[in-house]
C-alpha cells in the first residue's frame, strides 16, 4: 500500500522531471510549436524506456492550449498560403492565422470566443494575432475567400453550419476523417457528396491522433 511519504516522493519526482522538460522547452523560440512538439515527443519516447512519470496527455494539452490542436509543417503552410485570401472560422488562439500572416497571406480569423476568452471551452492561454468574434453566418458574404477550418468540434454542428453558410469554392480542413474526433457527421457527409478532395497533407501527429490537411473544391454541376 502506498504511504503518504511514497505519494509525496512520487509527486516531487514528477514535478522535478516536468520542470526539467519545461526548462528545455524555454530554450526554443516562443512561436515555434513544431520544435516544442518534437522535443516533447522525444522526451516521452525516451521516457518510456527509463520509466518516466510524464503524462503524454497533459503535455499535449499544455501545448494545445498555447498553440493549436494541429501541429504545423512547411508543406501545410505553403499549401494554405497558395489558397489566399482565406477566412478562418474557429481560429482559437489565432496561431495558424499568425503563421500565415507572417507569410503575407490575407486571412480573416474568427472565433465564437477568441483566444484566451474565459468562455472558450478549450481554455486557451494565449492569443497570437487578431481574432475577431464571429460565427458561421459571417461566411455568407465571404465567398471570395477560401474557407479554413482547423479541428472543428465533433460534438456540435459548427463544422456543418460553416459549410452550409459558405458560398465559395475552396475548403481547407485540418482534422480527422469521418471516423475521428473532428467535424460532425453532416459535415463529412456534405464533403463526400458535394466536394472533391484535391490535396491531402499529413501533419506532425501526436500519438493516437490522425489529423491531416485536406483541401476540397466544390463539385461542378
Amino acid at each position: 500500500m502506498r504511504t503518504d511519504r511514497d505519494r509525496t516522493a512520487y509527486l516531487r519526482m514528477y514535478e522535478q522531471e516536468k520542470a526539467a522538460l519545461h526548462a528545455r522547452l524555454a530554450t526554443i523560440c516562443e512561436d515555434d510549436y513544431r520544435s516544442r512538439f518534437e522535443l516533447v515527443n522525444s522526451a516521452l519516447a525516451g521516457g518510456y524506456a527509463r520509466g518516466s512519470m510524464l503524462s503524454p496527455s497533459e503535455l499535449r494539452y499544455d501545448l494545445v492550449k498555447t498553440y493549436s490542436f494541429a501541429v504545423p509543417c512547411e508543406e501545410a503552410l505553403a499549401t494554405l498560403s497558395s489558397l489566399g485570401p482565406i477566412i478562418e472560422m474557429g481560429a482559437g488562439t489565432g496561431y495558424w492565422a499568425y503563421l500565415l500572416r507572417k507569410r503575407g497571406v490575407d486571412i480573416q480569423a474568427y472565433d465564437k470566443h477568441p483566444g484566451n476568452n474565459p468562455s472558450n471551452r478549450y481554455k486557451f492561454t494565449k492569443t497570437w494575432t487578431s481574432v475577431i468574434e464571429g460565427r458561421p453566418g459571417k461566411l455568407k458574404k465571404r465567398g471570395n475567400r477560401a474557407l479554413f477550418l482547423c479541428w472543428p468540434d465533433y460534438d456540435t454542428d459548427f463544422a456543418s453550419r460553416s459549410l452550409e453558410c459558405y458560398t465559395g469554392n475552396t475548403v481547407a480542413y485540418i482534422g480527422e476523417g469521418s471516423y475521428g474526433c473532428t467535424g460532425d457527421a453532416a459535415f463529412h457527409t456534405t464533403l463526400d457528396r458535394e466536394w472533391d478532395e484535391v490535396a491531402n497533407i499529413r501533419l506532425p501527429q501526436w500519438q493516437g491522433i490522425h489529423d491531416e490537411l485536406y483541401v476540397y473544391r466544390r463539385k461542378t454541376v
